[in-house]
């Protein structure tokens, strides 16, 4: 009976914990002290391991008043300490850059650093102009789709349109080991730029030695809706040195480009290319400039899932991105040879002149796009290094 009794008292203190750590949660959003996007930023936290001889996330900081995009993620490095993951301003910083309509055309600003979230659209889309400039049209299955542009005047939008969306519901929970965070989009037809409705459900996991995206959409409408569901991550070079980094690529096409930049419709095998990064070490980017779709990618023999590396020797710093739901086929490279950042985005298609080739949402029908960022030792996986 003591030992009923005191889980039952143990149980209830616990439960008691949690719903005030979520009323406390939700009071700081309610009267916050810094609003980006109208919402106060969350910050999901893990206490660094004793010991501190290995790498190992330690917060992540989400932006809910601009689609939960990540504004920063940071490490610990033994020998060097915090370190941030990507290329990003201050949070105190963002909010004179949002100021500009023109430059901040649906969400643009944020779209530009961290790692921003792309749907229901993501890459790099042309379509017919407008009279005014503010928007163009591209085909899908017979009808036709409206998109903001990035700029006016420009034929071109690649942001999606999710990046100003704010959240209907929102929670922090926390793991033996972490955080985790789910936020919950009513985004419905996108402004009327969607055949249908949607609702998104965006579940960010904060662990030790990773850090989980889990993206749900929903066609909560009576129409079929095309879904292109990407992550755009800009990714910061802890020793600032470009040219040493090692780049491991899945294996893939590469998504053939025209002099504008345009995708052809064909495909190119990345064997004796300079776009071949498929090696197991991969390959070192040097000095050279790299802006590359990657197609059909798929996993090699020995792995469950595709896996794209990017390692700072000099910096004794690795990450691994898997690609954890198969509806995830094509990589998006850049890496300006000018600056100190390399951006590696996977999404579900190509984006191009027309939604045709994207998946079909049918009315009450869902697609989880999941993947996963792991840090790790050069030279040393955290699985040999008895991590789990």
């Amino acid at each position: 009976m003591l030992t009923v009794l005191a889980l039952a008292c143990f149980l209830t203190l616990l439960a008691v914990g949690c719903r005030t750590r979520h009323h406390q949660f939700y009071k700081a959003v309610e009267s916050p002290r810094l609003l980006i996007g109208g919402r106060e930023p969350v910050v999901l936290t893990r206490p660094q391991s004793d010991g501190g001889l290995l790498p190992e996330f330690t917060s992540a900081t989400l932006l809910p008043g601009r689609g939960m995009n990540l504004l920063q993620l940071t490490v610990y490095l033994p020998g060097t300490g915090m370190v941030p993951v990507f290329v990003s301003p201050e949070p105190d910083q963002i909010n004179p850059m949002l100021t500009n309509p023109d430059t901040d055309r649906n969400g643009a600003v944020t779209a530009g650093f961290g790692g921003s979230l792309q749907l229901p659209l993501a890459g790099r889309i042309t379509g017919k102009l407008s009279a005014d400039g503010q928007s163009i049209s591209i085909p899908w299955h017979g009808k036709t789709l409206t998109l903001p542009t990035d700029a006016a005047g420009a034929p071109i939008s690649s942001n999606g349109l999710f990046n100003n969306q704010l959240p209907t519901a929102l929670e922090v929970d926390a793991l033996p080991d972490g955080e985790m965070s789910t936020a919950v989009f009513e985004p419905g037809d996108f402004g009327g730029h969607w055949p249908s409705t949607t609702r998104v459900t965006v579940v960010t996991t904060l662990m030790r030695k990773t850090m989980d995206i889990t993206i749900t959409a929903l066609n909560t409408g009576n129409q079929p809706e095309p879904m292109n569901i990407g992550w755009r991550p800009f990714f910061a070079i802890p020793s600032g040195q470009r040219s040493q980094l090692q780049l491991h690529l899945p294996p893939a096409d590469r998504a053939e480009t025209d002099a504008r930049g345009e995708f052809t419709g064909q495909t190119l095998p990345l064997a004796n290319t300079p776009y071949d990064f498929t090696a197991h070490d991969g390959a070192a980017l040097g000095s050279r400039a790299l802006d590359a779709t990657f197609a059909h990618v798929h996993s090699s023999p020995m792995q469950d899932s595709p896996t794209a590396e990017l390692v700072d020797r000099i910096g004794n710093y690795g990450l691994r991105l898997t690609l954890l739901s198969p509806s995830i086929k094509v990589l998006h490279v850049l890496a300006p040879s000018d600056k100190p950042v390399v951006s590696i985005a996977p999404r579900m298609g190509l984006g191009s002149q027309s939604a045709d080739g994207l998946t079909t949402l049918q009315p009450g029908d869902s697609i989880e796009w999941k993947i996963r960022l792991e840090i790790f030792r050069p030279g040393r996986s955290l699985e040999t290094a008895g991590i789990r």
